[in-house]
């Protein structure tokens, strides 16, 4: 009997174990960090309660890209630092998406922001300040309770163009878009 018993508790315990380690894997977070020039990172994720974050920090170009395809999802790139081409973007397939871009550059180079989400309880943010650059900034939404902010400020001494563009499909969109040139 005794033996009965300490072989049930073993079981429980193994159980508890993998149900517990099969929680921590579906949670899929990720955050890069990155400090320097020629930035690159890319995350990618497929369910449940995601959270992604890159940043890239001081550097002279980079690319950043997170894509997420369902659940509670929310994305944030921010990029600062000084010339060259800089890029982010953010794809959103599904149910609670968030996403937040930060630009802030000086120097010569092109500057690019963009937010492609589907559906869902999408919210979606672009705030960009250049100096000296071509800058896109583009929001395309297709359903559900979607909200879409774009801010670019703009500063060309020697020439340059602003782009900024949102566009949104159903259900209760609700946009707002700034743009500054100096």
């Amino acid at each position: 009997m005794r033996y009965r018993n300490l072989l049930t508790a073993f079981f429980i315990t193994a159980l508890a174990l993998v149900l517990t380690a099969g929680m921590a894997f579906s949670q899929n977070l990720a955050d890069i960090d990155q400090v320097g020039n020629n930035h690159y990172a890319d995350i990618a994720q497929t369910g449940l309660y995601n959270t992604a974050t890159v940043v890239q920090d001081h550097g002279s170009g980079g690319i950043a890209g997170i894509e997420q395809v369902g659940d509670n999802n929310q994305a944030d790139i921010e990029q600062t630092g000084a010339a060259g081409d800089h890029e982010a973007s953010i794809t959103q397939i599904g149910n609670d998406n968030k996403a937040f871009q930060d630009q802030r550059f000086w120097g010569s180079g092109s500057g690019y922001l963009s937010i492609e989400q589907y559906g869902n309880n999408n919210e979606a943010y672009q705030d960009r300040q250049h100096m000296n650059k071509n800058a896109d900034g583009l929001i395309y939404q297709e359903g559900d309770d979607n909200y879409a902010f774009q801010n670019q400020r703009t500063s060309f001494s020697g020439g340059g163009t602003a782009f900024a563009s949102i566009s949104q499909t159903g259900d209760d969109n609700w946009a707002s878009q700034s743009q500054t040139g100096l």
